[in-house]
């Protein structure tokens, strides 16, 4: 694809913009549904007309509220209007296949018509489930129209876009006519497939038309229709951070077509200097993140990432800062981490955990659909109190953890709930750090190191310590046990052995005794 087509598409779209406004609006229908011919914003009143073979017929005018509105016999009893002064409008119920055709509405104001629409009106037999579109690794993809009646003999397809940002109906493919785009500026970036029922879609077309309709025909009578979209990726997250304090917010895609709005206006440099803030531009964590070095009190507000496809918004709030000392636990055990501000009543408390360089909530006092990431589901508890426990401790828990306690009575705090005898100059002063202030009550941070193995603590003895000396006691009492054993065993084999010396001795003696005496002495 060269540049030189590219950039003719670019300006079509930008011409095209101008030209849909001017022809009908597409409207898609399911037959037994109903639709709003409206609405007309701060008009004095609305006038509805009907296109017919005789010219247009009246179906409806809101200023004619004491004369009954006669509409054509087939309308008659399906046409309510809609009286409210600021939101006029004109309702058709139980929509059939012969209210097709092209209806104009005008809203009227000081006798004058201020603003004049034209809608096509399709009322279909069916109408098929919404798909999402998903993109491929170059941003572009491919739709399906998932009609049963697609391929069958005599049907046809039509492809309608809306563009973006007016989401205004456009043709965008008439199988009965050709396979190409009705739009010769959009050939090379839309390929229609299998009879026109898949379209393969260039990424620039995605940017510019987020939503697409399906619309299976056979003559003048609507089968289906089906609408396949883009999803809105928009995304709105608050930021809380303390003065001197780097931040990262995160933004994802093609740094093409990106950019950032900041208090600050927007930012375009990826170099860092003199502290000021700078795209990443491809640098860790991500691809087109905002590194802000050094907070500031000029670094409050509001920042943008925008695409043509999606927009995320923070709000970043500056908050008194409170380190604690660091927390030790042990590996598979539990630990409570305290958030303590001082603030009891109207008090709020969200909890964060550091992932490289930005931080994820992991729980919200006031909030429970906050979605707990998956390593911590099951395993982690936010109590009322804002106290976080996290069970069943692994090694990769051990990081930096965040609360920031909201002060929710100022929080939800309506200017109606002020009177001006309350109100005096002071309390507009400094208004933005102010309201930072009033939102943010205090930051607090805390690092939880694991230990794989219990160390004892001298000052408060533990479970672990007392079974160790009692092992110890128990061993020293078996071992004088065995000395002692071993003592009486000696003491009595000493005694067997001296026993033993004085039987032999005493044989001896008697023996030589015998052989002294004399012959004839035993006879006297």
């Amino acid at each position: 694809m060269t540049c030189i087509k590219f950039t003719e598409l670019l300006l079509f779209l930008l011409l095209l913009k101008q030209v849909s406004s001017q022809e009908p609006e597409t409207v898609l229908r399911e037959k037994g549904t109903s639709i709003v011919m409206g609405y007309c914003f701060g008009a004095d009143y609305i006038v509805v007309y009907r296109s017919a073979p005789d010219g247009e017929q009246l179906l409806g005018n809101s200023s004619k509220k004491n004369l009954p509105n006669t509409p054509p016999a087939d309308l008659q009893g399906r046409i309510l209007m809609n009286e409210d002064e600021n939101l006029l409008g004109m309702h058709i119920t139980g929509l059939t296949e012969l209210d097709s055709g092209i209806y104009r509405r005008e809203c009227w104001q000081n006798h004058t018509v201020a603003k004049n629409h034209t809608e096509q009106l399709f009322v279909c037999k069916e109408e098929i489930s919404p798909e999402e579109i998903h993109t491929n690794n170059e941003g572009g993809t491919e739709i399906r129209c998932n009609s049963a009646s697609v391929g069958l003999e005599g049907n046809f397809v039509r492809w309608y876009q809306e563009l973006h940002p007016d989401y205004k109906s456009t043709l965008l493919l008439d199988s009965s006519v050709s396979l190409e785009p009705v739009i010769k500026e959009m050939q090379g970036f839309v390929e229609a497939r299998e009879n026109g029922a898949l379209l393969v879609l260039h990424k620039t077309v995605l940017q510019n038309f987020p939503q697409y309709y399906c619309v299976v025909l056979k003559g003048k009578t609507c089968l289906s229709f089906q609408n396949i979209y883009l999803p809105d990726r928009s995304e709105s997250k608050e930021v809380f951070a303390s003065k001197g304090e780097r931040v990262v917010l995160n933004c994802t895609g093609d740094g093409e077509d990106l950019q950032w709005e900041t208090p600050l206006g927007q930012i375009n440099s990826s170099s860092p200097s003199n502290n000021q803030m700078y795209i990443s531009a491809g640098r860790e964590p991500a691809s087109f993140s905002l590194i802000i070095p050094v907070i500031s009190d000029k670094h409050s507000g509001t920042y943008s990432c925008i695409a043509p496809l999606f927009e995320i918004e923070y709000s970043l709030f500056l908050c008194t800062q409170n380190t604690l000392p660091k927390k030790v636990a042990f590996k598979g055990e539990n630990v409570s981490l305290e958030c303590s501000s001082g603030l009891d009543n109207h008090k709020r408390v969200q909890w964060y955990r550091r992932v490289q360089e930005t931080y994820e909530i992991i729980g919200d006092t006031n909030d429970e659909s906050v979605v707990i990431p998956n390593d911590l589901k099951g395993r982690v508890k936010l109590s009322d109190s804002g106290l976080l426990t996290i069970s069943g401790l692994e090694i990769k828990d051990e990081r930096m953890y965040r609360c920031v306690v909201i002060n929710e009575f100022m929080d939800n705090l309506n200017t109606e709930d002020y009177n001006d005898e309350d109100m005096n100059e002071d309390d507009f002063s400094d208004e933005e750090h102010s309201n930072d202030i009033v939102r943010c009550h205090l930051k607090q941070d805390v690092l939880l190191n694991i230990s794989k193995v219990p160390r004892v603590n001298p000052d408060e003895p533990s479970k672990v310590s007392g079974h160790a000396v009692a092992g110890g006691l128990l061993g020293v009492l078996v071992v004088v046990v065995i000395v002692i054993v071993i003592v009486i065993v000696k003491k009595k084999l000493c005694s067997t052995n001296r026993n033993k010396d004085n039987e032999r001795s005493s044989e001896m003696d008697r023996g030589c005794t015998d052989k002294l005496k004399q012959p004839g002495e035993d006879e006297v």
